[in-house]
């Protein structure tokens, strides 16, 4: 079987996939030297929001890299992938559209996550900076289905825990009224 890269548009054996990606695992490794790249844009101009989004988006690729062995170095890429994604997603009215991907983002991170109210939070502000992003009012709807179910879940899982509680103290109840009527019964 084969498959097409999204990135390189190459057709390539599954094998030359990593499990989750679109990306053939030659342009996964690339990221590493993307991430020199805007390493070496920011040293130019500090300021550019959009060399410290695509760093922080490289980042964030690089620790969910189902190659990188060293789970240390994969959760390091992941704090400051996110950590300079936050950053972007600051900057709001300086780079309105950069600040919009960024929090757009952030929901995805959240929502991976199962963290469904922090990606609804994050989504909504990628939808005050772009109210035209289909993908974030997509997402938004998903993830506000994902924390309804959760809420239900564990409104379920409450109830459930309720109806025990009251079923063992029926039981306790019971038992202690059969003590009662023994002891009741020795008195007499």
């Amino acid at each position: 079987q084969v498959k097409v890269c999204s990135k390189c548009n190459t057709q390539k054996p599954i094998s030359e996939f990593n499990k989750k990606n679109k990306w053939c695992k030659a342009c996964e490794k690339e990221y590493k030297k993307a991430e020199e790249a805007y390493n070496l844009a920011l040293k130019e101009n500090p300021m550019s929001y959009r060399a410290l989004y695509n760093k922080a988006l490289t980042q964030i690729r690089l620790g969910e890299d189902d190659d990188l062995k060293d789970q240390e170095q994969k959760k390091q890429y992941l704090q400051n992938g996110v950590q300079a994604m936050e950053s972007v997603a600051g900057i709001n009215g300086a780079d309105p559209e950069v600040s919009s991907m960024a929090h757009y983002n952030l929901g995805n991170i959240a929502f991976k996550s199962g963290d469904y109210a922090s990606a609804i939070q994050s989504y909504k502000q990628s939808l005050r900076l772009n109210p035209t992003s289909d993908k974030a009012r997509k997402n938004l709807r998903i993830a506000q289905k994902k924390l309804q179910q959760q809420n239900n879940q564990n409104q379920d899982q409450q109830d459930q825990q309720q109806d025990q509680q009251q079923e063992q103290k029926k039981q306790e109840d019971k038992k202690q009224q059969q003590q009662e009527q023994q002891q009741d019964s020795v008195r007499q």
